[in-house]
């Protein structure tokens, strides 16, 4: 009679810990990803000699600065491999004096319902009459860092966004 009791208990308690499992499994969790949401397509002429200085700003104190350095590495080296300007840069180095463009990228760190998301504002400007060029908001996001989110990952997948953004117009 003990054992039926305890063998009943243990599968009473094996479900409600499924059930909760489940549960939080499926509330909240999310694939990682980007969404891009563009306020001016881009107008560059490519066939132009350009330089593009990028700067790299944040809104709080959560994105450090190694992340910042990381995002800014990322957009710079994606631009230059794409070979779409003569001269890719950021704000650390020496400024060169025939800049034609600057892309400006700011972010921040938003968490909403256990899913964290890297938000960005990206506005490419032409510095010769400081016209905007292109606008977007542009977004990675992850799940909680328990279900194996990644920050890094998805600092990568936001500069690969960024770089298409503004070199496919």
């Amino acid at each position: 009679m003990n054992l039926q009791r305890i063998l009943s208990g243990c599968l009473q308690f094996s479900a409600v810990c499924l059930f909760v499992c489940g549960l939080l499994c499926t509330s909240g969790c999310t694939t990682a990803g980007t969404s891009i949401e563009v306020k001016q397509t881009p107008a560059i002429n490519f066939s132009q000699n350009q330089t593009v200085m990028v700067i790299v700003k944040t809104r709080d104190a959560d994105f450090n600065p190694k992340q910042v350095e990381q995002l800014a590495d990322a957009i710079i080296d994606g631009l230059r491999k794409s070979a779409k300007f003569d001269k890719v840069y950021g704000i650390t180095s020496v400024v060169e004096p025939f800049t034609n463009l600057k892309l400006s990228v700011v972010v921040q760190f938003v968490v909403v319902q256990n899913v964290w998301s890297i938000e960005t504002t990206v506005s490419l400007i032409d510095l010769r009459d400081g016209m905007t060029l292109g606008k977007a908001n542009i977004n990675s996001h992850t799940e909680w860092a328990f279900f194996g989110g990644n920050v890094s990952n998805a600092i990568d997948r936001l500069g690969d966004q960024i770089v298409n953004f503004v070199i496919k117009n």
